[in-house]
């Protein structure tokens, strides 16, 4: 081989489709900025979006704003943009609330499809962080209906789907084996500070003797896991603790109106280097999921990160890796208790 031909062989390039970017608070976002930056030192980048967005520089990326989020039909955009830049693979981050109202957005699939036609060549993944919903209610039985056919066709257009929870891939897999079908779990998104635990509490001014209680994002603020968490923290303070509870997100008046007159501090949400200084400043975490704890969730990988003792729940889904690791890593209580 002629010297210098490594360095002049053509880099692999990827595309990634996703709707929201940083700064927009959404953790799938977060999580696409996160692994997008991880591989774009080895890999040529780029980031195919919803337009009408301000979104945060990411070095190295190209931020491609492509499609309109209020016009499904808009995604047909995607495969032009392949068409003409030729990616060796097309990355596609899914959850069905993402791309449409209720979900409904059967002209995504069309678009991989196109892409599929017009680009041999590339080769087209799928990272599905939730693949629809279940039939509870009425209402959801009818989104499931479109949401199953979206999903399916998207899956049947991969060449490797990965799947953020073991379950999951382990059904797809047993259902189409000849399908490369990879379980990858997600990773905080939160860089962790290197702060003590005393300097936290210095920083946020919260006295040696308070025992904090923390709570992080949107899925754990519904009304059965604030319920776990006001019974928690009310067992904490009946034991004669000075006990606090530290929530961090948007939804500071949910959370105030769950816990009803137990002591709180929310500040609403936060960027990353205050987040994690927050979790420096923690005794316990509270992740009480009603779905249960799985590798979908940054929320809960940020408290492993930050060596926080964490408390959650456990159910079907509930990934093997945690329930092999409860009473060491974490502790989990069945979602069926309430408290």
């Amino acid at each position: 081989m002629p010297p210098g031909a490594l360095e002049k062989a053509k880099k692999v390039k990827i595309h990634i489709i996703t709707p929201r970017l940083p700064p927009r608070v959404c953790g799938i976002g977060d999580y696409t900025a996160s692994f997008a930056s991880a591989i774009a030192d080895k890999i040529e980048t780029t980031i195919l979006t919803a337009q009408g967005q301000e979104t945060t520089p990411l070095p190295g990326i190209v931020i491609k704003p492509v499609f309109e989020a209020a016009q499904p039909r808009s995604m047909a955009r995607i495969a032009e943009v392949v068409a003409q830049d030729k990616p060796d693979w097309v990355l596609l981050e899914f959850e069905q609330f993402m791309y449409g109202h209720w979900g409904f957005n059967p002209w995504l699939p069309l678009a991989i499809r196109r892409i599929k036609r017009r680009c041999p060549n590339t080769r087209f993944a799928v990272m599905i962080h939730e693949r629809f919903v279940t039939a509870e209610t009425w209402q959801n039985t009818i989104m499931a209906s479109w949401q199953r056919s979206q999903y399916a066709s998207l899956v049947s257009s991969a060449d490797v789907v990965f799947f953020s929870i073991e379950v999951w891939a382990k059904i797809l897999q047993a259902r189409r084996p000849a399908k490369q079908v990879v379980h990858l779990p997600v990773g905080s998104n939160i860089p962790r500070l290197p702060i003590s635990y005393e300097a936290a509490r210095k920083h946020l001014d919260i006295a040696s003797d308070v025992f904090v209680v923390g709570l992080f994002g949107t899925p754990a603020t519904t009304a059965p896991a604030l319920s776990r968490v006001r019974n928690a923290l009310q067992s904490v303070r009946d034991a004669g603790h000075n006990a606090l509870l530290l929530y961090i997100g948007p939804h500071s008046a949910r959370v105030q109106a769950g816990i009803g007159a137990l002591p709180l501090r929310a500040e609403g949400a936060l960027p990353a280097d205050e987040v994690s200084r927050r979790f420096a400043a923690l005794d316990a975490y509270a992740v009480p999921l009603e779905e249960g704890v799985t590798t979908r969730r940054t929320t809960l990988m940020t408290g492993l990160q930050h060596g926080v003792a964490t408390l959650g729940t456990c159910s079907s889904v509930t990934d093997s890796t945690f329930l092999r690791a409860r009473e060491q890593a974490l502790l989990l209580a069945p979602t069926t208790e309430q408290s």
